[in-house]
Parts: C-alpha cells; structure tokens; sequence
C-alpha cells in the first residue's frame, strides 16, 4: 500500500487582503499566515516517508511545497497541476463579478461542473486536462508521494481516484493548507482523510500522546474531544463576525 497526499497551498498575498480569482498574471506568493500554514504541513510531514513531491507551476504552489521540503531540489513542477482557468474574470474579486456580470456569475454558480469561468476553464475542462497527468504522476513516483496543488485540482483527483460524482467533491472542503489522504493498493483507492486542515491534525497528534502517555480513559478522550469541538465552532463564529 502506497498513500498519495493531496494538498492545497497556503494562502496567497491578496493585494489589499482582497481575494480575486487568480489567472497565470496573479502569481502571488504566500501571505503571512500561507506560510504559517505551509509550516504546519511541514511539521505534518516529519517523520513520514514520502519520497516524491510534485506541485503545480504556481509560486503559492511551489513556496509551499519548499516549506515542506526546506528547497526545491527534490520538488518537481508539473504544470498540467495548474488551478481551473479563470478566463476573463482573472484578477478581479468576486464583489465586482457578481455586479458586472450577475446574469453570466448566477448561471456559472448553478452548474460549476460545466459552466466555464469566461474564456477559461469548467471544472469538466480541468478533469480532462488532470486525468492524465495524475496518471503519469503515479507512474513517475516511488512509493508515498506528496501533490500541493489547487482546490479544483484536488477534486478532480478526488474524483477519479474514489470514483465518486464531479458535483460531489464540491462538498469536500479544501481550505488553505490543507490535506488529504488516498490510500492506493492494487490500483484502488480508498480516502482515511479528506480536506482537514494540517494544524487540526497536528494537535489531534499531539493530543494522542498525551492520551497514551498519561493513560487517559475514554470517557475523559470523548469529553475532551467534545469541548475541542465546541471550542473550533465558537473560533469559527468568532471569525465570521470579524473577531
């Protein structure tokens, strides 16, 4: 058995801190907490034995993949990982799309899967572009291998490789800094994670050895893992109200 780690990047600098879709001239490097967030996958990966890192042509792309590598010399770019094309909408924010073209942006939000960006890509264009360059990104990996790539991206694989409905990983999260995990054996791929962000992981790591070292019983685990919910649900509330 082999496990194929899809990733997404971590957050790129926003000019101003406000997100726009990004086409090949939006290049943007991580921001503070995209680093922040690559180290955390990093701090994932030690101790792992994955051999292979491939990333996308993109500098948040590649930035994080040298995080989790310290360098680029075991990196290798495969552009066929790009994100979805976002056409003529590249560099604008999604305010101004929705007042610019509201017609053109509620028919595209209605049928992602087949519906292109403007002059560039629908999810279905990216599943024909990424089916087989993940084909040839297995043949050219040994064992255990790492992919940083995109959100659409990730969701094709996620498609393909769990043989499930395009449509259906739209409801598999991929925020930034994110991870997860195929299992592959004998060309079949089962999913143990799903878009869970690294630092989450980490802590339920570290967690598990406080668990295993001070020998903590079940009903103590179960309540503690319950408040760490509760407590994750309040951030996240906390957040959206601009916390």
């Amino acid at each position: 058995m082999r496990r194929i780690y899809l990733l997404r990047h971590g957050e790129p600098d926003f000019p101003g801190g406000i997100k726009v879709c990004m086409g090949k001239a939006q290049d943007y490097p991580l921001s503070e907490q995209g680093r922040k967030e690559a180290l955390e996958l990093r701090k994932y990966f030690l101790g792992k034995d994955s051999t292979d890192i491939f990333c996308s042509d993109a500098r948040r792309s590649i930035q994080t993949a040298a995080y989790i590598r310290y360098g680029s010399e075991r990196i290798q770019v495969v552009k066929g990982l790009g994100e979805i094309d976002p056409g003529r909408w590249a560099g604008n924010s999604f305010d101004k799309i929705r007042k610019s073209e509201p017609e053109y942006y509620k028919k595209r939000g209605e049928d992602l899967i087949n519906i292109p960006f403007p002059g560039g890509e629908s999810m279905g264009d990216v599943r024909q572009r990424v089916h087989s360059v993940f084909r040839q990104v297995l043949k050219m990996s040994r064992g255990d291998l790492i992919l940083c790539g995109h959100s659409t991206v990730n969701r094709v694989i996620l498609h393909f490789a769990l043989d499930i409905d395009l449509a259906q990983t739209l409801e598999i999260p991929q925020p930034y800094g994110c991870i997860s995990v195929l299992e592959e054996e004998e060309g079949k791929f089962s999913a143990s994670v799903l878009g869970a962000e690294a630092w989450k992981l980490n802590c339920q790591k570290a967690a598990e050895r406080i668990y295993q070292k001070y020998q903590v019983s079940s009903n103590i685990r179960r309540h503690c893992e319950k408040v760490a919910q509760v407590a994750d649900e309040i951030a996240c509330l906390l957040v959206k109200k601009g916390y």
